[in-house]
């Protein structure tokens, strides 16, 4: 659990309230502002408040500049606070949080099973538990028989399921994605996609995702938060009605294709239009 003191949360969303019990990641009131050239702050996030439950895949989509990747990193411990609270909820000796980024940023030096059991590693000297969780990781993501092989023998799209595993493999609180599909092509993004519901499916894994793509929000999510830019805030929070198993098929259908409309068109509403309870 990690909390910092400021101004209490304003911008929650609507309907029902979540039951404390179900909270995995709380934000209150949270304001993000950074120095630029020695010009006064850039205020990037204001007074955002938001709630993931537990087992619940949360995407953050808004522009380019909204903040989506500040607040990542700021639930991640590697941006400051300007003001308000963040509070992520353990088991006992539960890791927080574990991060996929944009790209794999595997150790070279290292192969599939050693990159995987690195953040193990770094929370236990039981060999036989960390060999065994991180190879576990490797199947879950489709790539057991590639354990001793090293990054440069496997495809980006191999890196990633690698730089997944490691994630996996640590079981955090939250799993938090910063667009890990976004440098793959349009077929390949598509496949990790629906690889990665399978593994949420297996593990009930709680996700903060953050993309560009409506689409890719739409698809991965139970809620969508929409964001406003300049400076960044919670616009709305849509529900995703549609079966927790998903396939290639559901992005053809009707529901699919409206559930889109509306978070584009949310997306498209003028600034100072936010939802606010």
């Amino acid at each position: 659990m990690r909390s910092t003191a400021g101004r209490s949360g304003v911008a929650e969303e609507a309907g029902p309230p979540i039951a404390a019990d179900s909270e995995v990641v709380a934000l209150d009131g949270v304001s993000i502002s950074y120095a630029h050239r020695g010009k006064p702050d850039v205020e990037a996030v204001r007074d955002f408040s938001l709630r993931v439950n537990r087992g619940e895949v949360m995407s953050l989509v808004g522009p380019s500049g909204c903040g989506k990747t500040s607040l990542l990193r700021a639930i991640a411990g590697l941006r400051t606070l300007t003001s308000g609270r963040i509070e992520i909820r353990t088991a006992a000796g539960q890791a927080p949080f574990a991060v996929v980024f944009q790209q794999p940023s595997l150790l070279p030096w290292r192969t599939a099973i050693q990159n995987a059991a690195y953040g193990i590693e770094c929370m236990t000297k039981d060999r036989k538990l960390t060999r065994s969780r991180a190879a576990g990781a490797l199947a879950m993501v489709g790539l057991a028989g590639y354990e001793n092989y090293y990054p440069n023998q496997l495809s980006g799209g191999m890196q990633q399921r690698v730089n997944l595993a490691r994630a996996l493999a640590v079981q955090p609180a939250v799993l938090l994605l910063d667009e890990p599909f976004s440098s793959l092509d349009a077929q390949l993004r598509e496949r990790m996609q629906t690889e990665f519901l399978g593994v949420i499916e297996e593990t009930n894994a709680t996700a903060l995702f953050v993309t560009h793509q409506v689409d890719e929000a739409v698809y991965l999510s139970d809620r969508v938060a929409v964001m406003s830019s300049e400076p960044g805030m919670l616009r709305s929070v849509l529900t995703v009605d549609l079966p927790k198993r998903r396939d290639a098929r559901d992005r053809r259908g009707g529901d699919f294709m409206e559930l889109c409309d509306a978070v584009a068109a949310t997306l498209a509403r003028p600034a100072g239009s936010e939802d606010l309870a």
